[in-house]
């Protein structure tokens, strides 16, 4: 059957989907031919946010329905040098307990 997907920003296209589609195999449908990221979107029908598990029955979904698909908003990004600085104090080796004592222990002498 065909279904409206409406976006906010008004973008409408016509979807074919399986008569009993969970609302994951939907939003599958919608990433391969339109290219929205599954973990971006919701979607809503008649004012529900439909689930994953749930299917196009369980949401009374029929031919010429329009369901309205609403995209999460992208993590912000970490800036380049802050996630090298990250990165780096991960890969550095903790020193062994007894080197830090002798270090401190060197200094003090000093």
């Amino acid at each position: 059957m065909d279904v409206e997907i409406e976006t906010e920003e008004g973008l409408r296209f016509k979807q074919e989907i399986w008569f009993f589609a969970t609302v994951q195999e939907i939003k599958e449908v919608i990433q391969k031919y339109h290219g929205f990221p599954i973990s971006r979107q919701i979607l809503v029908f008649n004012g529900n946010v439909l689930e994953d598990e749930h299917d196009t029955e369980h949401y009374e979904i029929l031919e010429g329905s329009r369901i309205l698909l609403q995209l999460k908003k992208e993590p912000e990004p970490v800036p380049a040098q802050q996630q090298e600085q990250e990165l780096a104090q991960e890969a550095l080796p903790e020193p062994p307990k007894g080197h830090q004592k002798q270090s401190q222990n060197r200094e003090l002498a000093l």
